[in-house]
Order: C-alpha cells, then structure tokens, then sequence
C-alpha cells in the first residue's frame, strides 16, 4: 500500500536540542507497506521538511529556504480484537 500525505512540521525540544532555532514549516510525505502476512507489514516512509531558516549574522540576512529529508523504517502490526471487525494498529518506527 502506497501513501502520501501533507502537513506540518513541528520541531520540538527547547534551547537544548539541535532543532532550537528552526521554525514549523511544510511537510510532504510517501510511505509504502507490504504486508507479509495478514498480521505484519515491514514500512518504509520518506518526509522532507521545507522550513524557512533564519541566519543569523554581523548584517541581517534573508532567511533561507532549507530542505530536511527524514527516512523512517518500521513495522505495521495488526492486533484482531473482534472477528476481524476491529483492529489495533501498532507502528513502532525509527528515523534517521
């Protein structure tokens, strides 16, 4: 199964992270499952973030338009509560 999606992108973590600094911006993303049996189903994702950067600098400075590409793996487990008529998805992923 193939999806995209569009949203925002929110950096979170305060003074103390490397995302201190960058604004929320535009979010496209892609992700493909297959599922290997009717329970599993290994996920890929790509995202690209589009924040507008500021630079910071003796003279002031347009801001720049940046590209961030997050690549997401990770697994889709299917939990059958009732019959196959309501399921609990789980999607435990990592990002680099």
């Amino acid at each position: 199964m193939v999806t995209i999606g569009a949203g925002g992108g929110f950096p979170t973590g305060g003074e103390l992270t490397s995302t201190f600094g960058i604004p929320d911006s535009a979010a496209l993303s892609a992700s493909y499952e297959f599922r290997l049996c009717k329970y599993l189903a290994p996920e890929v994702s790509v995202i690209n973030l589009i924040p507008l950067v500021p630079q910071y600098g003796e003279f002031p400075r347009p801001p720049l338009r940046e590209r961030v590409t997050l690549l997401s793996l990770g697994a889709h487990g299917i939990l059958p509560l009732h019959q196959d008529r309501i399921e609990l998805p789980a999607n435990p992923k990592a990002t680099k």
